[in-house]
């Protein structure tokens, strides 16, 4: 009998993290949808234009900072030219048209 309620509760907590986990990408889906449909819309513009340019200007602050530096992330970041990568993360936010790809959902119209 053991032996059958102990795989019955290995096969239910297996079920759990699969929903769970499910869920989580589900919720991350939602959520990175959800910052995109804000970073269209006009006011998403003006916090894109000014998180660029705060990114851009501070580039060179941001790769100095200690948090950045005394972790191994910020040490490949910074070997890797860590405020180049930044200035063009800033770039690439600064001129990104979300407008073209977002135009054709809200007409209803599937790609060919």
């Amino acid at each position: 009998m053991e032996n059958g309620q102990s795989a019955q509760a290995g096969a239910d907590s297996s079920t759990g993290a699969g929903e769970l986990a499910s869920f989580l990408w589900e919720t991350g889906v939602t959520l990175f949808e959800d910052i995109e449909e804000y970073l269209a819309s006009e006011r998403g513009t003006q916090v894109r234009r000014a998180l660029a340019i705060g990114l851009i200007t501070g580039a060179p602050l941001i790769v100095k900072l200690p948090v950045v530096k005394n972790t191994p992330l910020g040490r490949l970041l910074v070997f890797a030219g860590g405020a180049a990568l930044i200035v063009k993360l800033g770039e690439a936010l600064r001129d990104w048209e979300p407008e073209r790809r977002l135009s054709g959902q809200a007409t209803g119209s599937a790609p060919a």
